[in-house]
């Protein structure tokens, strides 16, 4: 019998899920875990847990969100640990997303709305997506996502990764990061979807926005990997044209951030993707299933690379 341990949002809805299944798997909520509540199971399965509740001991932790660095920047976390995530159909809704705000801006959608609410009656060219060029900052489930719902439109699709191969055919192509200096003349938008680690902490900066020429940025991965500084200065240079976050270095946004108050940027409160309970229960299976019979796939976190 696997003993789960769970907590927090949508913790309970989780219990219940799996209590209906016929798996041989005992889940047990709780409002605040204590140190017997964690010595007695097998698996931890949440979003994050407070820093006082010590994890080290655990052998398995599922992470309810496709991310994992809620318990990977945790000072008592064990590399030995076993960490799985949440995949499901978020990459389908992080495509929805970004594809909903690329149209808007290749659309002009948001100088319409301006131009309805003071009653001016004005032509705006829209712009085809066909032979655009979109740079997606990674290369995985999310990005993927993401290419899939783009690929109809015949947009060259870029991904970028460590390896710099292809892994979807929704990809036209895949490059490494220091390769993204030779195909920024071409980039009419960038998708950032990378997780956050040592490796992509204020990664896009001055540099790398100072590649383009007023490109659209979206923002779904993490708001860390970005300078919001450097940010502010690329739209004030024309390197971006517009950009939409979606996710941001502290969250909520404080109310005196510039970010609010820019006119070139769109704010949503980390929505593009959000986990649902038939996501966590799908992810959740495939991976005790894996783990049952001796095998790994994308849902199990490589702890060195963070993702």
């Amino acid at each position: 019998m696997t003993k789960v341990l769970t907590t927090g949002r949508l913790g309970k809805e989780f219990r219940d899920a799996i209590r209906n299944e016929k798996e041989h798997i005992e889940v047990l909520y709780t409002d605040e875990p204590s140190p017997a509540d964690i010595a007695g199971a097998d698996c931890l399965a949440c979003f994050s847990v407070p820093d006082k509740v010590y994890i080290s001991g655990i052998k398995w932790i599922h992470s309810f969100g496709a991310g994992a660095d809620s318990f990977l920047r945790r000072n008592d976390f064990n590399p030995k640990i076993t960490l799985t995530r949440t995949v499901g159909r978020l990459g389908l809704r992080m495509g929805e997303f970004c594809l909903c705000h690329i149209l808007n801006f290749f659309q002009n959608t948001f100088r319409l709305y301006e131009n309805k609410r003071v009653k001016k009656w004005e032509t705006d060219y829209p712009v085809s997506l066909k032979e655009k060029t979109v740079l997606i900052l990674g290369a995985g489930e999310m990005a993927k996502g993401i290419a899939r719902l783009l690929h109809p439109f015949q947009t060259e699709v870029i991904g970028v990764n460590t390896s710099g191969s292809k892994t979807d055919n929704a990809f036209s192509t895949c490059i490494k990061f220091a390769e993204v200096k030779s195909v920024a003349n071409r980039v009419s938008c960038i998708v950032n979807t990378l997780p956050l680690s040592h490796h992509t902490k204020g990664l896009l900066d001055k540099r790398f926005f100072g590649l383009f020429h007023r490109a659209l940025f979206v923002n779904v991965g993490r708001g860390k990997s970005v300078v919001t500084g450097d940010l502010l200065s690329a739209l004030e240079a024309s390197n971006l044209a517009y950009a939409v976050l979606d996710v941001f270095e502290d969250e909520p946004l404080p109310v005196e951030s510039p970010l609010w108050e820019h006119s070139d940027i769109f704010i949503s409160p980390h929505q593009s993707a959000l986990t649902d309970i038939h996501d966590i229960v799908e992810s959740f299976y495939e991976a005790y299933r894996l783990m049952q019979s001796g095998k790994r796939n994308y849902l199990f976190v490589d702890i060195e690379r963070g993702y």
